[in-house]
């Protein structure tokens, strides 16, 4: 088994930014003569609608693909991901350089999708790059009809969008050639030289054609070929042997994998016949062959087993320091599984000296053993020698492809060794790389975490399965957005149809995913009744068989864009990668917690492990190899034990690590979590016996002590050191980054429960004893937790997804202060922190190393635990200034119990609308937050607003005032209210002369009192108010509030001092005095009783608050000027045509009030001062009155109670008469005003009804509290 010392990094290839992908359409030579202007790009490309896995393998599986690394180091990009999509007929293209070292203001992000006319041959697609006369990336493809199209894309092309925009002109950046050699035959492999000026291109029938050409000129060609008249008339009587490759059969000849010597005069190939072949580029001619496994036959004799035309990559030229003509030619013997091998010098024109390279020994990799099965096939490969003097160590690198499953090998060998020490090298000193948490092996086995249903869960789980499972499918990184709609359509498809419905309409996008998903679940699921706690369980179980249905759909998916591709390899920074189908990789080394946990199994037999050097190189220090016996022990834990046990008692440590009790010894606590978690009993004897096997490497249980376990909590986290790097980070790099991060912590999270499990297990049930008198268990706990804490708030930030604005023109660094039209998701780990890359430290290391380094070191470079108190508070200030809501919920439960900390959570909840709970954390902390509090300090963020942040340190009712701010701007006006209140306390307790802030905190207060209706903290707060001016403006505002809500005997029973109860009285008469006041047609009815007033929602007439008023202050006369104008008013709307009993009622109880009022003061002033109403327009309806234009009064006069009495008797006159059925006539003549009216009797009764009437003057009619008259006493 080889040792595990590396580890895949894989990124999604998905584009971050949508907006970023250009589409270009590039015609045939036939189809048009106008360029591209007859064929207009498409800035943007919309995902197309994915219905079942063949259309998400079309659009989004490549075929093809690999990494073009530019040999211009300053180059950028540099790196260029190709891959080819949608039948060979979609060339994409995107950088994925983890930095720039150019430091170009500008980005390489966008992602270029060039569609062909017609698709491009199998294979058929080479890169070069040129610096003259400007930075480009040259691509040469061949189509299918034998074209050549040959792409200049500029630098500026990746990094601005746009670029390729009409004016630049086809020529500039786009040709194609017919080559006649094509017509004929069929391309098979492409190679290129001097960069564009120069292609070989190897055919079907086993010839070359070399296409050249000296700057802008057409292409020339020649073909080479090693058939003669002669050798083809033998042909025709010898039967060659040929494959099916594409649309063509291949001759034997055909070379399959082809390669340049650096001189380039020589074209190296390897040919499907198993025979090297070496041509001359000069005169065209083979120079020279062999066998590839350099096996001693007759290369003119047919062979029985011919190559896979599929295989590419064979061969390797691999350049030797100082000495262009002497290198070193490398290849790969599919069928013999060897390799080979040679040193080659090139003499001169067509003489070569070629040896084998220790032909004494087999090159054949023991992939059989590495990978425990012989149905493999080796993809290609890569060797690298040596460029230092004094390194003999060569080092290979392999990608081996064994079904779906692919597996990425490496060894470093001296082939000039001893023979016994190269032996034992080739076949115990290989390594491997991880696959990593983001492969589909690790997700099937976290999966089984997220879905168990065993009964721990349902007893303790807070969450259902779905939300669990939602929670984890959703998670940045993990799924692209087009694998898991593909998903979804396909499952929502095959419901469908076994439950013979139509197409379900969740597949809709108008909803989120989560929901849509949730939604064809639900509706798979028959109805069950949930009276019982067995349904529900039935119905989770039920559940889970559909989450198991769409993961296996997932898997599916999963598994095709696994598909291994390519294995890159960048020679300037010795850095391999992994080309998938829709992933990219770069492999990257491994930390010694990693591969202690990766190789733990190694770790049981001691003996065994310190004879493999291999691991104990690559260890940090020798002594690290002990804690890998821990590490082994921990793993054993996580493999025995139940998840719903893990998830109950992650759940109680968690709780334990944000809230630790203050009056709780460890002790106790880790015994409460011991009690919590049902602990009693989940180690049985046999995983002891197993564990206690596992510590007989270090001499039993008594050897684990402090040292112990702080040689493994150090290797937990890394420190950055070096020097400043001259690097700027590329979007790419961001991403590699977010993912080493996520694997770092997924590993160390679960390898700190494993261990917090372990002690809790040593602590309670081990007796003291048995351990060792140097372990201090509480500590380690301790040490420990704070561990998990940290990465608590890590893990939280890397696997929460923030929606972010990406950048078209500045450094993907300055990315979260940027704006844009578009909206990007990343996640909040690189929103927060992404900008302290560049000022990272970083050593002189190998890039492998680098990458590694990097991960780890920004990861843990904000240092959280150094100041937990100030950061954390800091984060969630960050999530507020960005409004994000949802984050900073997730985020509260890390907030630490500090006064600054609790504002900040009341901020959260006043956002999210909990103005309760934001009251009382901001009651808790007023104190220390009001009185000397340096809030600059603590608000590095800048939540607070520069004005604000004077209300802090500077006395309780400035504080108060702050939070009046904060509630007033939600419109919590109860809070405002209440707060406002608060502080106008403490001034007065403080003896504050500060009299314009009582001013304001008095004009807040009466204005959120006025909001909620609470109009006796309104009159209190206008009570206290001195401004005159202002006083009056809120009293007018305080009036009309209660007239619109009839609130009258609020108002009737307040105390009012006496300036404020005559402003109060001016106010009503005012109000009174409108139009809107007077006009008859708003008919209030009869009833003047204080009980009656604002007993109804309607609004109260003001008419009738005014003489309430009044009669509350004893102002009898002033009630009956109220009257009398409304009675005025009645009697002109009667003139104008408005009549009923209502109207005669409402007139006949404001005579009434009207003469009781008037009887209740001195005889002597028993009278009115009034100016009569009068209507501008005869015929005009009172009603209609908007102006005050529209209602004239006429000179003063003074009306006295008998006038008063006179005229209510003369309207119980007319009442009782048409009581009685007389009905007035109007006369011939009636110019003469004198002359009284005809009364003709029509019927009815014509008793008496003035004795009625008179019975009913002491009824509702007299005002509470006025003592009854006779209203027509003298």
């Amino acid at each position: 088994m080889a040792a595990c010392l590396y580890q895949e990094n894989r990124v999604s290839l998905q584009p971050a930014d949508p907006s970023a992908v250009e589409s270009i359409f590039v015609p045939s030579t036939g189809s048009s003569a106008f360029g591209l202007r007859d064929y207009p790009k498409r800035r943007r490309i919309e995902s197309p609608a994915l219905n079942d896995e063949a259309g998400f393998t079309q659009h989004h599986l490549a075929t093809e693909a690999s990494i073009y690394f530019r040999p211009d180091a300053n180059a950028y990009p540099r790196s260029v991901l190709w891959r080819m999509l949608d039948g060979n007929q979609l060339l994409e293209l995107q950088s994925v350089d983890l930095y720039n070292v150019s430091r170009a203001p500008q980005d390489a992000a966008v992602t270029l999708r060039i569609r062909f006319d017609n698709p491009l041959a199998p294979q058929g697609i080479v890169f070069a790059s040129t610096t003259e006369p400007t930075s480009a990336v040259i691509v040469h493809a061949v189509t299918q009809k034998g074209e050549i199209v040959t792409l200049t894309l500029k630098d500026e092309v990746f990094t601005r969008a746009n670029s390729l925009e009409e004016g630049q002109g086809a020529s500039k950046w786009w040709q194609t050639h017919s080559p006649s050699a094509l017509k004929i035959r069929q391309s098979f492999r492409l190679v290129t030289w001097n960069r564009d000026k120069e292609l070989f291109i190897t055919l079907n029938d086993g010839s070359v054609v070399r296409l050249h050409r000296s700057n802008t000129e057409p292409w020339k060609e020649s073909i080479f070929s090693e058939s003669t008249w002669t050798s083809s008339m033998r042909g025709l009587f010898r039967s060659h042997p040929s494959v099916r490759y594409g649309n063509a059969d291949m001759d034997a000849k055909a070379a399959c994998s082809a390669a340049l010597s650096p001189t380039g005069s020589l074209l190296w190939t390897v040919c499907l016949d198993h025979t090297v072949r070496v041509w001359s580029t000069v005169s065209g001619k083979v120079v020279h062959s062999f066998d590839l496994a350099g096996r001693d036959r007759d290369l003119n004799d047919p062979v029985s087993q011919l190559l896979d035309p599929h295989a590419n990559g064979l061969v390797q030229v691999i350049k030797m320091a100082r000495h262009r003509a002497h290198y070193l030619l490398a290849a790969y013997s599919p069928i013999a599984r060897l390799f080979k091998i040679w040193s080659i010098e090139e003499i001169d024109e067509g003489s070569l000296k070629i040896d084998d390279y220790n032909p004494e020994f087999s090159f054949q990799p023991p992939i059989d053993d590495l990978i425990e099965t012989v149905g493999w096939q080796l993809v290609n490969f890569n060797l690298k020698t040596p460029q230092n003097e004094g390194d003999r160590q060569w080092t290979l690198w392999i990608l081996v492809r064994s079904g779906s499953a692919a597996h990425i090998f490496t060894i470093r060998f001296d082939p000039d060794g001893q023979s016994q020490k190269l032996n034992r090298t080739w076949h115990s000193q290989w390594a491997r790389a991880h696959t990593g948490f983001a492969s589909l092996a690790a997700l099937k086995a976290e999966l089984d975490h997220v879905v168990t249903l065993d009964d721990k869960d349902n007893a303790t789980s807070g969450d259902s399965v779905i939300e669990r499972w939602l929670t984890w499918l959703l998670r940045p990184g993990l799924f692209s957005e087009h694998v898991l709609e593909t998903a979804l359509a396909v499952y929502a498809e095959s419901q469908s149809r076994r439950l013979k419905r139509g197409k379900a309409d969740a597949a809709s996008r108008e909803t989120s995913f989560s929901n849509r998903l949730s939604i064809v679940i639900n509706n798979a699921i028959p109805t069950l009744a949930f009276d019982e706690d067995t349904h529900f369980v039935d119905h989770e179980r039920q559940v889970v068989a559909q989450i198991k249905f769409f993961n296996g759909i997932l898997e599916d998916l999963q598994r095709n864009r696994e598909k291994a591709l390519a294995l890159a390899f960048d020679h300037q920074l010795e850095m391999p990668w992994l080309v998938m189908a829709d992933q990219t990789s770069a492999i990257r080394s491994c930390c010694d917690l990693e591969i202690l946990h990766h190789n733990h199994h190694g770790y049981r037999d001691q003996h065994s492990f310190a004879a493999d050097t291999l691991l104990l190189r690559s260890l940090t220090t020798a002594s690290t190899s002990s804690v890998g016996v821990v590490v082994d022990a921990l793993r054993v834990l996580h493999e025995s034990l139940s998840h719903g046990f893990f998830a109950l008692i992650r759940e109680n440590v968690y709780a334990d690590t944000l809230r630790p009790s203050a009056t709780t010894s460890i002790e106790n606590r880790i015994q409460m979590i011991y009690d919590a978690s049902s602990f009693e009993g989940q180690i049985s004897d046999e995983i002891y016996d197993h564990l206690s096997k596992c510590f007989e490497q270090l001499g039993g249980w008594k050897y684990l002590d402090d040292d112990t376990f702080a040689a493994l909590l150090d290797l937990f986290g890394q420190d950055d050191h070096g020097r400043s790097q001259q690097r700027q980070l590329a979007p790419y790099g961001a991403r590699s980054l977010i993912r080493g991060a996520q694997d770092t912590l997924q590993l160390e999270r679960e390898l700190l429960m494993d261990l917090i499990v372990l002690l809790i297990f040593m602590s309670c049930e081990l007796h003291q004893e048995d351990l060792s008198e140097s372990l201090t268990t509480p500590i380690v706990y301790e040490n420990a937790l704070s561990l998990v804490k940290e990465r608590m708030v890590l893990s939280w930030a890397a696997f929460s997804q923030h929606i972010s604005k990406p950048l078209s023109d500045k450094p993907f660094s300055e990315q979260a202060s940027a704006s844009s039209h578009e909206a990007v998701p990343i996640t909040v780990l690189q929103k927060l922190f992404i900008g302290d890359w560049a000022d990272m430290k970083t050593p002189k290391a190998a890039a492998v190393d680098l990458l590694l380094y990097w991960c780890r070191a920004w990861t843990f470079g904000a240092h959280i635990m150094t100041d937990y108190e100030n950061k954390i508070p800091y984060i969630m200030s960050k999530l507020l200034r960005t409004s994000s809501t949802r984050l900073a919920g997730s985020f509260v439960s890390f907030m630490p119990s500090t006064p600054w900390s609790k504002y900040v959570c009341g901020r959260y909840y006043m956002m999210a609308g909990d103005f309760d709970e934001a009251t009382r954390l901001f009651d808790s902390i007023a104190e220390d937050l009001g009185t000397n509090f340096n809030v600059a300090q603590y608000d590095s963020e800048g939540l607070l607003a520069p004005d604000e942040k004077s209300h802090f340190g500077d006395g309780l009712p400035r504080f108060y005032l702050h939070l009046v701010n904060l509630f007033e701007k939600v419109e919590a006006y109860s809070h405002v209210g209440a707060y406002a209140s608060l502080a106008l306390t403490e001034l007065e307790s403080e003896g504050s002369h500060d009299l314009n802030m009582k001013r304001h905190l008095t004009s807040r207060l009466f204005a959120a009192s006025m909001q909620t209706s609470r109009f006796e903290d309104a009159f209190t707060a206008l009570t206290k108010q001195d401004d005159i001016a202002l006083r009056r403006q809120s009293l007018s505002e305080f009036l009309n509030s209660i007239l619109s809500t009839s609130s009258i005997s609020t108002l009737l029973h307040l105390s009012w001092p006496n300036e404020l109860a005559n402003d109060a009285d001016t106010q009503l008469t005012k109000i009174c005095s409108k139009p809107d006041s007077l006009a008859a047609s708003q008919y209030s009815g009869s009833s003047l009783e204080p009980n009656s007033l604002g007993s109804d929602a309607s609004p109260i007439p003001p008419h009738r608050l005014l003489y309430a008023w009044r009669i509350q202050r004893n102002n009898y006369r002033g009630a009956a000027t109220a009257l009398w104008e409304r009675v005025q008013i009645l009697k002109l709307a009667q003139a104008q045509g408005l009549r009923g009993k209502d109207v005669d009622a409402e007139l006949e109880a404001m005579y009434l009030s009207l003469i009781n009022c008037l009887v209740l003061v001195d005889e002597k002033m028993r009278w009115l001062l009034v100016r009569p109403v009068e209507l501008s327009a005869p015929g005009q309806d009172a009603s209609t009155s908007e102006t005050n234009e529209d209602i004239k009064r006429g000179p003063r006069q003074i009306v006295t109670v008998d006038d008063v009495r006179r005229e209510y008797q003369a309207l119980l006159d007319r009442m009782s008469d048409l009581a009685a059925g007389r009905y007035p006539m109007p006369l011939q003549d009636d110019a003469e005003d004198d002359e009284e009216d005809e009364i003709m009797e029509i019927d009815g009764d014509t008793g008496d009804k003035d004795v009625q009437m008179r019975g009913a003057l002491m009824g509702p009619g007299v005002a509470q509290g006025m003592p009854e008259v006779d209203v027509f006493a003298g």
